[in-house]
């Protein structure tokens, strides 16, 4: 029974050096930093990042205006104005850098 694991074992180890090979190939792009992938996907990625970001910031923004002074989680408990345009700002940088990004 041991014999037979330690055969399992060692033919399952060179079947997937002997594989790993062909699975990796060279399909993709590498970054500085060992990101993988095609130029296109990342920018694609990357675009619905800002997107999702500029998104929360708008909702908080609207939120900030809709809830002056109700909610203390947000920085707008006594400054709702400055709060509410600071989300504003950051939300539409972040929508701009999506749309730079087309």
């Amino acid at each position: 029974m041991r014999m037979r694991r330690g055969y399992l074992t060692l033919t399952t180890a060179l079947l997937i050096w002997w594989l790993e090979p062909t699975l990796a190939g060279n399909k993709f792009e590498t970054i500085s930093t060992g990101v993988t992938g095609s130029g296109s996907l990342k920018r694609a990625g990357i675009e619905v990042a800002l997107y999702a970001v500029g998104g929360v910031f708008v909702f908080s923004a609207l939120l900030a205006v809709l809830m002056p002074h109700r909610n203390p989680l947000f920085l707008n408990y006594v400054s709702w104005k400055q709060s509410a345009a600071m989300f504003l700002i950051f939300g539409l940088a972040a929508i701009g850098g999506g749309l730079l990004l087309r």
